[in-house]
């Protein structure tokens, strides 16, 4: 699939090999200024709901992912002495689901960054689930408040580049 976007007319778009979402409008908007187009970055598969909701709201999006999202499913996880997996991001759990260390990481408490990561992490079978406040910052309060310093390793699964330095913060 070719992820160009283009701004302009259909015809133009088509001309300079891109792609062009059609707004899909629900509900008309009162005033023409209601309306607006919005750049919607976010990787898969999030990219597509967030699209969806922004034009059942009668806006205009652009879909134009600035990332791809890859597991690395090979990786094992160090689980030996564990006691709480961290997750910061559903993709996160997408790539847990088809990892080989899966039924051995369910067997640990989660502590989620926020509700739809914790709700994700439910879904996927995990039976301790704790949500945070939604930030990095609010998550590691949580945790050092949750578990003593002495309890044992904490495992965070994430990207290579992440946006809040867990780690030192803990």
């Amino acid at each position: 699939t070719d992820n160009r976007v283009y701004f302009g007319s259909e015809a133009q778009a088509q001309a300079a090999g891109c792609l062009r979402l059609p707004a899909r409008i629900s509900s008309p908007p009162s005033r023409l200024a209601d309306v607006m187009r919005v750049l919607v970055t976010r990787p898969e598969p999030d990219a597509t709901r967030q699209v969806e909701r922004l034009a059942a709201r009668g806006h205009e999006p652009v879909l134009a992912p600035l990332l791809a999202i890859e597991s690395a499913t090979d990786v094992p996880l160090d689980l030996d002495g564990a006691k709480a997996l961290i997750v910061t991001s559903r993709n996160a759990l997408r790539a847990l689901a088809s990892h080989r260390d899966l039924a051995a990481s369910m067997r640990l408490p989660l502590f989620a960054v926020g509700e739809a990561t914790a709700n994700a992490a439910t879904d996927l079978g995990f039976a301790k689930v704790t949500g945070g406040p939604g930030t990095g910052e609010g998550l590691a309060r949580l945790i050092a408040d949750a578990l003593s310093p002495n309890t044992g390793a904490l495992v965070h699964l994430a990207g290579e580049t992440v946006a809040f330095d867990l780690k030192s913060a803990l």
